[in-house]
């Protein structure tokens, strides 16, 4: 039986005096599961995603993880891919990769061939040691899933991980990204405007009107 991983219940969130972007928000992600949410520009899907990772707070509501409260550590549990990629352009793509063992205060060494073999399994393991500059946007979103998994999170939260990249690399990106989540069994939370994309996830949700409804 699969476990319930993250709950939030009742979230919702305003900034300042405007209409709530959304309202009374209720979801459960379980382990292993794939659940993308869809919706129109503007709609709050990247805000929520932010939310549910802890990178932002509710105006109302509760989340939970595995039971606890999460508001602590449970960023080591959460593996994110943004759009734009978000890595360090002057720094290596090794650098890069072992960032979240920095921010985690964690020792290097004991992540380096970890980090070396994600890399390499990523498609992109000779270019270890090249500044992140130099490399094309499918590389740069390689090197961000690495980065993502290194230190083996529940959680990979995707928000149009294939966004910035031509049709042929989204692709390969795509068929990348889902390989790992089924392998590895991690529960994955994937925002995006593309449809097919989201019709390879178990659960897809549209965020509309404020409101979050299921639409598969």
């Amino acid at each position: 039986m699969k476990k319930v991983l993250l709950s939030c219940k009742g979230i919702s969130k305003r900034f300042n005096s405007s209409p709530p972007l959304f309202s009374d928000l209720s979801l459960d992600l379980y382990s292993g599961e794939k659940v993308a949410i869809c919706g129109r520009s503007g709609s709050g899907k990247t805000t929520l995603l932010h939310i549910l990772a802890t990178l932002d707070t509710p105006s109302s509501g509760i989340i939970t993880f595995s039971e606890e409260l999460p508001f602590s550590p449970a960023l080591r549990n959460i593996g994110f891919v943004f759009q734009s990629f978000h890595l360090l352009e002057e720094s290596t793509v090794l650098e890069n990769v072992l960032l979240p063992v920095s921010i985690a205060r964690l020792p290097h060494a004991v992540f380096l061939p970890k980090a070396e073999e994600l890399l390499h399994q990523m498609g992109v393991g000779h270019l270890v040691h090249q500044k992140v500059s130099y490399l094309s946007g499918g590389e740069k979103q390689r090197v961000a899933l690495a980065r993502a998994l290194i230190l083996d999170p529940q959680f990979i939260f995707a928000d149009e991980p294939t966004g910035n990249l031509d049709f042929e690399t989204a692709k390969s990106i795509k068929e990348l990204l889902l390989k790992i989540v089924d392998e590895t069994q991690k529960t994955l939370l994937l925002v995006t405007h593309d449809r097919p994309f989201s019709q390879s996830c178990d659960k897809v949700f549209e965020l509309n009107n404020a409101k979050l409804s299921v639409i598969n």
